[in-house]
């Protein structure tokens, strides 16, 4: 891991350098996560349509002139 503050390559959780705590290492994993995560799903959308009054009950289905 890389130090934040120094540049230091370590692989202890703390500097030996400066000191500095090393929390974690953000990678593209952890942004595809978080991406996946924040898209919502089919049913909850349907429930906010439901809820705003957008999606409204059929009454008849299938009618022919």
């Amino acid at each position: 891991m890389k130090c934040p503050n120094c540049e230091h390559e370590t692989d202890d959780a703390v500097c030996p350098e400066c000191g500095t705590t090393i929390v974690s290492v953000v990678d593209d994993t952890m942004d595809s996560l978080v991406e996946s995560a924040s898209v919502p799903n089919l049913a909850a959308l349907f429930k906010q349509g439901k809820k705003r009054g957008l999606i409204k009950a059929q009454q008849d289905y299938g009618q022919t002139a």
